[in-house]
């Protein structure tokens, strides 16, 4: 029942292909890799991880591998499918706080790819080089994924500048909302941010319901959560702009 290949018509965005890549990517992790019939196996604690804060959400590298507008239901996916195979006892050797988590009932994060920006490269002269967002640490991505929770676009690396993320940013925003979505607010690390010091931009949309002050709370209050304790700063953007105008 741990094993992905059994369940591939149950999870949405995996592939054969796919599953593949994972069952590679999740031997090489292994000092000795876990043999078994037919293959090497992926587990669901493979798919899966345990937040600082005990929260469940997709491994990083499945969210690498998978179509980001499947990442949403590909959680609800796993988590339906493995739990209702009844409770799971790690593989003999292999502990796995993942497993106690499925079967505690833990509560679940969503990715919400749609509120991530892309690439974004707009200042003049050379060309900037955006950072992989993979070059910051885990608990910035799970920080981001909070306020993305929130409603709250967000940027990590994919901009050349903070202005640039910020422009980009109400971009996407307008298009989400005239797709019928709630769009609350920026949140933004540009390329020219140090991985070990990153600077987040943060910016308002809805100043009735989340104000700058507001957003500038919530991400340290995530960033405490995440055991991120120093190297981080929050601050308003600096030249404010109106979703809509």
């Amino acid at each position: 029942m741990h094993y992905l290949s059994s369940n591939l018509d149950e999870l949405t965005g995996v592939s054969a292909t796919i599953a593949d890549e994972l069952s590679a990517y999740a031997n090489e992790q292994e000092l000795e890799i876990r043999n078994a019939p037919g293959g090497h196996p992926v587990f669901v604690s493979d798919l899966l991880r345990v937040r600082n804060d005990q929260k469940l959400t997709l491994h990083p590298k499945v969210c690498q591998l998978v179509p980001e507008n499947a990442h949403d239901q590909l959680l609800d996916d796993v988590i339906r499918t493995y739990c209702d195979s009844g409770e799971l006892n790690p593989p003999l050797a292999y502990p796995e706080p993942v497993l106690g988590a499925l079967n505690e009932g833990c509560e679940r994060v969503y990715p919400h790819p749609r509120l991530c920006l892309d690439g974004v490269e707009y200042n003049a002269g050379e060309k900037a080089e955006l950072r992989d967002s993979s070059e910051y640490s885990i608990q910035i991505h799970d920080m981001l994924a909070d306020l993305r929770a929130d409603g709250i676009v967000t940027s990590l690396g994919q901009s050349d500048c903070a202005y640039c993320g910020l422009t980009a940013g109400n971009e996407l925003a307008i298009d989400l909302i005239d797709d019928g979505g709630a769009v609350k607010g920026y949140a933004g690390i540009d390329a020219t941010s140090l991985t070990t010091v990153p600077e987040l931009t943060v910016q308002s949309f809805d100043t009735e319901e989340l104000t700058d002050a507001d957003l500038v709370l919530r991400a340290y209050e995530s960033a405490r959560n995440h055991g991120i304790r120093s190297g981080l700063t929050v601050r308003k953007a600096k030249q404010p702009h109106e979703v809509g105008q």
